[in-house]
Parts: C-alpha cells; sequence; structure tokens
C-alpha cells in the first residue's frame, strides 16, 4: 500500500524538478561559445611524474617542493634537443606567479629522440602569504635553448601536504 502512493509523490517531484530546470536555446547560426583550450606549448613534452608538496614534519619550517621527471622530444626543428638548459621553475596560481624557482637537474638519459631530465627543489622554499595549499598550481618550466626562451606548462598539479 505504501509503494502504491510513494511512486506517483517521486513522480510529480521529478516532474517539478525537470519543469523548474533552466534551458537555453540555442538558435540557428548563433556562435556557439569555445571551451577554453589549453594554451599552445612551444616544446614536446612528456611529463612522466610530477610532484609537489608542503614539508609540515615537526619541528622545522614549512616549506614548499616540487619534483618530477620529463621526456624532452625534438619538435620540427624550433630547439636543438642537446643545447636545451632548464633554467627556471615559474610556479602559478589564480594566474599569478608564487614562486621562481632554479631547479636542481639530473639528466637520465638521451639519445636523438628525447632527452629525460630528473628535477627538483633542494630544501624546499619558505611559504608565502599568495599559496593556497588547499588549491592547484600550474608549473611553468622554462628552457634556455641558446638564447631563446621556450616554456611548457604543466597544469593543475595538486600539492600534498606531509606531515
Amino acid at each position: 500500500m505504501m509503494n502504491g502512493k510513494l511512486f506517483p509523490v517521486l513522480l510529480l517531484i521529478g516532474f517539478i524538478f525537470y519543469g523548474c530546470s533552466t534551458t537555453k536555446i540555442q538558435k540557428e547560426g548563433e556562435n556557439i561559445p569555445a571551451k577554453k583550450s589549453l594554451p599552445e606549448q612551444e616544446m614536446n613534452i612528456e611529463v612522466l611524474k610530477i610532484y609537489s608538496w608542503i614539508n609540515l614534519m615537526p619541528g622545522s619550517e614549512p616549506r614548499f617542493n616540487i619534483s618530477g621527471e620529463i621526456k624532452i622530444k625534438p619538435e620540427n626543428g624550433n630547439y636543438t634537443l642537446s643545447d636545451l638548459l632548464f633554467t627556471q621553475i615559474k610556479i602559478k596560481q589564480n594566474g599569478k606567479t608564487v614562486y621562481f624557482i632554479k631547479p636542481t637537474v639530473r639528466e637520465e638519459g638521451q639519445s636523438g629522440e628525447y632527452r629525460k631530465l630528473l628535477f627538483s627543489t633542494i630544501k624546499g622554499l619558505s611559504l608565502v602569504p599568495d599559496l593556497n595549499p588547499d588549491k592547484k598550481v600550474d608549473a611553468e618550466l622554462v628552457f634556455d635553448d641558446d638564447g631563446n626562451e621556450l616554456k611548457y606548462i604543466i597544469q593543475n598539479i595538486k600539492i600534498e601536504k606531509v606531515y
């Protein structure tokens, strides 16, 4: 008997929510707004690993760290693979640069088809007020190719908290 009364009530609630929802009618010939796309990358990089964290261990000052592993691949002669120097990492949040980092870089392998690099901060960086540890960051990797600056952006990196 209870099931007999429950179904019409649920059906009525469903119609109310459906009828109250908003819709936008697209007119023929009207431009559909494009989705925001990723920025065009200046380099061909495969991100193998990326990890950022804040060291919150007792007895030490909280510090921001980032490390990663990338594979740089040649791209139509726009840069010389063997001449590239990894010079800087810019950590950005909400469109604002919060850190400029000179990374420690170690070459893990090289061939004519790629260069594999490991990078990290050494001791980490003191926390700055502009960094919200609960929001993701973007890392802009900056390279020098014989005086030409090239960039690659890694988006939406979660900041872990290490206790």
